[in-house]
């Protein structure tokens, strides 16, 4: 009975192994269908490099030139006009 068990064991061993690459494959292929991966790498990369490469939040830098949008070439104050 003891080697009859298993068996039964690597058997659903396999079936189980042959089900997750399974799951994994379809979702793969999900994946790249839908470019989801793209999305979530280029998509908010272009605000990234306007605070990395301009110092703002707005899309800014190589590909994207904006004049004067580095804080190091904007009229920047401590104390803003009109603030006590």
């Amino acid at each position: 009975m003891k080697h009859a068990q298993l068996g039964q064991g690597t058997v659903e061993f396999i079936l189980l192994m042959v089900l997750g690459i399974a799951l994994f494959m379809g979702a793969m292929k999900i994946l790249k269908s839908n470019d989801v991966v793209g999305a979530v790498t280029t998509n908010p990369w272009g605000v990234f490099s306007g605070m990395i490469e301009c110092g703002v939040w707005q899309p800014c830098g190589i590909s994207k030139p904006v004049a004067n949008m580095h804080p190091s070439n904007r009229p920047l104050s401590f104390k803003p006009a009109g603030q006590p």
